[in-house]
């Protein structure tokens, strides 16, 4: 009898392919040499194994090894592009994948999770939501379809053009309740869009803080 099985994570659960922005295209390069570098052998293990290293960390050493000067900017839009990609990932898993998944469930399987993701393929608690799934926890479809709620605050802004751009990009629709302490309540496909902004906002020092004070499912 079946007890448990294991999931690769990358091109099994998920395929994080590249977007029309892409780390590869900011650099005029093609996708072989951007991964020739990036997948660097001694990088590559030390990416998978050492969780002290931060994403602008990688995205530094992997701009160390190429031949090119490559301003902030660029390396900024890189790291952004390659957060986008794996979180369009997460929330593109094929539906045929998700019944298996569904079904292995039901009958009480074990299911888990193995991969060499390095800190930026799991950022914006992606661990911590995989980890949940395997052990059962999480349906991984209420992830990717069950829409949220939520009141978030962001205290000490200084850009708030750049959030309220973020949450046209990635909610459904949101309401300033008070502007002084920017406190609004907003509506997504998921609780993993609000977070997504809450991640961009910090990420990006839009403002000191960025909390969700109040979740409604």
């Amino acid at each position: 009898m079946i007890k448990a099985v294991y999931f690769d994570l990358f091109f099994t659960l998920i395929n994080p392919e590249y977007l029309d922005a892409s780390e590869y295209s900011i650099l005029g390069i093609t996708a072989h040499e951007w991964e020739l570098y990036a997948e660097d052998e001694v990088l590559y293990k030390e990416r998978a194994t050492t969780r002290s290293l931060s994403a602008k960390e990688i995205i530094d050493k992997i701009i160390q090894i190429m031949p090119y000067d490559i301003s902030d900017e660029q390396k900024r839009k890189i790291q952004y592009c390659r957060d986008e990609r794996m979180q369009n990932a997460l929330l593109s898993v094929d539906t045929q994948i998700l019944e298996t998944i569904r079904e292995l469930h039901k009958q009480g399987i074990m299911l888990g999770v193995i991969s060499n993701a390095d800190i930026i393929d799991i950022i914006d608690n992606r661990s911590s939501n995989i980890k949940s799934f395997s052990k059962g926890k999480l349906d991984l479809s209420g992830l990717i379809e069950d829409e949220c709620s939520a009141v978030v605050r962001f205290g000490g802004y200084n850009n708030k053009d750049g959030i309220l751009e973020c949450l046209d990009k990635y909610v459904d629709s949101y309401d300033i309740i008070d502007d002084e302490e920017l406190a609004i309540f907003v509506s997504a496909k998921s609780e993993h869009e609000i977070d997504r902004v809450l991640e961009i906002v910090k990420r990006n020092n839009y403002s000191e803080s960025a909390k969700k004070l109040l979740k409604i499912d």
